[in-house]
């Protein structure tokens, strides 16, 4: 072999293993949900300024993966539709429809509960892998349970609505922070590869801390490989269940650590707050949700939860301080 052969060889040798090595480096490029850090989790309180945000860092064609309630979802899907950021969307259903039988037949029927979805463009959808896929306003819609999201290759935009978690634990019969466990167990199994991850605060303020839950774990997949989660995580999952039963006395005597170990958990002073107003300590619970109010602005909204309650309980005239 001559030496300018020898040196053609070296050279598109080289080249190759930059070509390779290249590829390594892009394909590293984006962190792995459940194994890497996820540093930049962004947080929104609604669609609208998820939408533009996504708009304004240049996203064009993307992929998105998205767990969130159906309530919501006709709206985000039309602004998604018409902005052009989005080619496909992945859209994780809350509850367990995509297990039954007629699956198919299921979804359809819940797309076309919406006046913004053409009837026509729904009958063409069809179960395929486990996932009910379809075009709709010229975007590509699969509709998938955790567990039978596909492998994606491509990076994915990751957004997450915290109203996700009303629906999801009740079906497997789980607490909150139990079913935010099996999500990140099961869709850490993905190996999905994220642009940039979002999470919508679209529910009950005093909901707010499963997004922050949720965004720790983002950033620290180990905790959820843990054999138990961070204490107060656990605190305030045993709280929301003793709320969401309405037994505030039993609720009021359970707050009494976690409210001196953790003082500046705005969710347990939002509980507390409401406990405090069905036994009997109107004027406490009334100075209490005004203090919340004016430390952080979202949980204002606790003050005319607190009224409605009231005034549903029989309660019109005391409840009506807490409108003013």
């Amino acid at each position: 072999m001559g030496k300018t052969m020898m040196k053609l060889v070296a050279a598109l040798s080289l080249s190759i293993i930059l070509i390779i090595s290249c590829s390594k480096k892009q394909e590293n490029k984006y962190p792995v949900l459940g194994t890497d850090t996820i540093t930049d989790v962004q947080f929104t309180e609604d669609y609208s300024n998820t939408v533009s945000s996504w708009k304004g860092s240049g996203y064009r064609n993307s992929t998105i993966v998205h767990a969130g309630a159906d309530e919501d979802f006709a709206r985000y899907f039309e602004m998604l539709a018409v902005s052009g950021i989005v080619k496909r969307v992945y859209w994780i259903f809350p509850n367990r429809m995509l297990e039954y039988s007629d699956a198919e037949r299921r979804v359809k029927v819940h797309l076309a509960d919406s006046a913004a979805f053409p009837v026509k463009e729904i009958d063409k959808f069809k179960l395929d892998g486990g996932c009910v896929s379809g075009t709709l306003l010229k975007t590509e819609l699969s509709v998938c349970s955790i567990e039978t999201l596909p492998p994606i290759a491509v990076p994915v935009i990751f957004d997450m609505d915290i109203d996700f978690f009303n629906a999801f634990p009740i079906g497997r019969e789980m607490s909150k922070l139990g079913g935010l466990k099996e999500f990140f167990d099961i869709i850490s199994g993905k190996r999905l590869k994220v642009l940039s991850a979002h999470i919508v605060f679209s529910g009950p303020p005093f909901h707010k801390y499963i997004g922050y839950q949720a965004a720790d774990i983002l950033k620290r997949p180990e905790l959820v490989r843990k054999s138990a989660p961070p204490e107060a995580w656990s605190l305030i999952d045993n709280a929301e269940v003793i709320f969401s039963e309405k037994k505030f006395r039993e609720l009021a005597d359970y707050l009494k650590e976690p409210l001196k170990k953790y003082p500046e958990e705005n969710t347990f002073q939002f509980f507390n707050s409401v406990a405090l107003a069905f036994t009997g300590r109107e004027d406490d619970a009334l100075e209490s949700l005004s203090a919340l109010c004016l430390k952080d602005r979202s949980f204002c909204y606790g003050l005319a939860y607190t009224g409605n309650e009231l005034k549903n309980s029989g309660k019109k005239d005391v409840s009506e301080r807490f409108f003013k």
